[in-house]
């Protein structure tokens, strides 16, 4: 076996239920991969994963726990020389702190991350981070400087093509103009990029996303005195959440019954392993049985000397005739217990077992 290549696959296990939203069984598979990884001393993949971890954590809610993880693979990364995975894991790490409403220190993270993605060229990643630093701004109430990144970012997205990005800037800027806070505060515009946003997200049927403008459409329209407006953006937002809990109950179903079908997989597999290996041992010497379980091909070993015994039950045939199937197997039974203790005291090996 591979144990490294194995690792590898543990890892993208983990990934998978990361994306699923399974996150026990996901640290479950992070864990292994990184404790393989870490025998093996792959420090590459010992860094990747160690991120994985830390953004795993990030998505509970567990923000120290995630930053303990974060902060390791940016240095793991940083002595290999990863720019592009420092980067990202930097952006994470902002994440956190705007999370926990260390704002400082998340504009720290954020800007160290998008100075690395423009030197890379990676100008997608880096207006994402452009637009977390707009998000934190207007935590801040610094709305000016919250439009100013905003409108950065989504010219960037604009240009690329990417939709879904676009599409959560533009929501952002409408509640950015719809946060009554604002001095700016604009009904109009934040209508206009509320719907836009809304547009988009239907499109491409990401309803997370969907929940959030028809919530604040629904404010919006509340707080204007549009009533009717309001109402029906509200009934939307309560329809598509119950949609999500909906699936969520079902992926929730789905997985148990993937995690039920690889158990059974494994237990049966095992119980394979385990009839071969016992069938083995007792046809086959022990060596020539771990040889053959341990995957070799050829087996051939030379002896230069050698006594073989021979033992035979006399008149076995006519015995098997005048006795029932239960007696004979129970008389065999008792022979071959009694010969195999025999062989192994006195250091024999049985080689087979023929005849009728």
């Amino acid at each position: 076996t591979d144990p490294s290549g194995v690792a590898v696959v543990t890892g993208n296990i983990g990934g998978v239920y990361a994306r699923l939203g399974a996150f026990d069984n996901a640290l479950l598979y992070f864990e292994k991969a990184l404790f393989t990884h870490t025998e093996l001393n792959e420090k590459s993949l010992i860094a990747a994963i160690t991120g994985n971890i830390g953004s795993v954590h990030y998505s509970l809610g567990q923000y120290e726990v995630a930053l303990e993880y974060l902060v390791r693979a940016l240095a793991e990364h940083e002595a290999l020389g990863a720019k592009s995975a420092v980067a990202l894991v930097t952006g994470n790490i902002g994440g956190v702190y705007a999370d926990i409403g260390e704002y400082d220190k998340a504009l720290e993270y954020f800007s160290k991350a998008i100075a690395v993605h423009e030197e890379l060229g990676e100008i997608s990643q880096a207006a994402i981070f452009t637009g977390s630093i707009g998000n934190v701004y207007q935590q801040l109430g610094s709305f000016d400087r919250a439009l100013e990144y905003y409108s950065k970012a989504l010219a960037v997205h604009e240009e690329l093509g990417n939709k879904s990005s676009a599409a959560n800037v533009k929501g952002n800027i409408g509640e950015l103009y719809a946060d009554t806070n604002n001095e700016n505060y604009d009904a109009v515009k934040a209508e206009e990029f509320l719907m836009q946003a809304l547009e988009i997200s239907t499109a491409l049927g990401e309803k997370q996303q969907l929940i959030a403008w028809n919530k604040s459409l629904a404010d919006l329209y509340e707080h204007e005195g549009r009533i009717a407006d309001a109402f029906h953006h509200y009934k939307k937002y309560i329809g598509i959440k119950e949609e999500l809990q909906i699936d969520e109950v079902k992926n929730q179903a789905e997985q148990r019954e993937r995690e039920k079908e690889i158990a059974i997989a494994k237990a049966t597999a095992d119980a394979k392993h385990q009839a071969t290996e016992q069938l083995l041992h007792n046809v086959l010497p022990p060596s020539i049985a771990d040889k053959i379980l341990g995957g070799t091909k050829l087996i051939a070993e030379k002896i230069p000397s050698v006594s073989v015994m021979f033992a035979d039950i006399v008149n076995f045939t006519k015995l098997s005739q005048r006795v029932t199937p239960e007696e004979l197997v129970e008389g065999l039974d008792r022979i071959f217990s009694t010969f195999d203790a025999l062989a192994e005291k006195y250091g024999l090996e049985k080689i087979k077992t023929i005849g009728d």
